[in-house]
């Protein structure tokens, strides 16, 4: 019977947490998020987004993402790839450093920007302009990569 309720205290414990972090609203996040690791920014809204889930992947201005063979190639060398956080419940994607999820990224100028669909298992691109790791670009920029 106590085993029964220390299993019982744990589920509680867990679905406090789920639904504390469930109720979070994180389109009205105003602060930098700064918290030592990159600053603020790192940031892509995507206007006019359909509903659905989405992640994107950002790389270094020139990079060919012509073919899926391209998309590939490039992702391997993480130094110039930036993944994304976010996308099915909003059209606000973070955008962490590769294997950190700690670190903002906060470049600036042109990037190749590939939005994968997973609802329907489609990629699109479309190049956007950074200014200290965010943009807004409307959906209908996005054209089918391959």
């Amino acid at each position: 019977m106590k085993n029964f309720y220390k299993l019982l205290t744990i589920i509680a414990l867990v679905a406090v947490i789920g639904f504390s972090l469930a109720a979070c609203n994180f389109d009205n996040d105003k602060d930098d998020d700064n918290g030592g690791g990159g600053g603020g920014g790192s940031l892509l809204t995507i206007t006019g987004l359909p509903s659905g889930d989405y992640s994107v992947s950002v790389f270094a201005a020139g990079t060919s993402l012509s073919s899926s063979s391209d998309f590939v190639s490039a992702s391997s060398n993480m130094g110039t790839t930036w993944q994304a956080t976010g996308g099915s419940v909003t059209n606000k994607f973070r955008l962490w450093i590769p294997g950190t999820l700690v670190n903002l990224w906060t470049g600036s100028g042109n990037r190749e920007v590939l939005l994968y669909d997973y609802d329907n298992l489609t990629y699109q691109r479309a190049t956007v302009d950074f200014s200290s790791g965010s943009a807004t670009v409307p959906y209908s920029s996005f054209t089918t990569a391959w």
